[in-house]
């Protein structure tokens, strides 16, 4: 996973975990990410 954008990784780590039998739980999480009133390039 070495040079993988972070979401790019997410079904990489997934998807190992769930073959381990090591995955408790999987759900999309919306959240926000803090700012200070500026706007934040994503």
């Amino acid at each position: 996973m070495a040079g993988l954008f972070f979401k790019d990784a997410d079904p990489v780590i997934i998807d190992l975990l769930e073959k381990q039998g090591l995955l408790f739980r999987q759900e999309k999480y919306l959240h926000n990410y803090p700012s200070a009133g500026e706007q934040v390039i994503h």
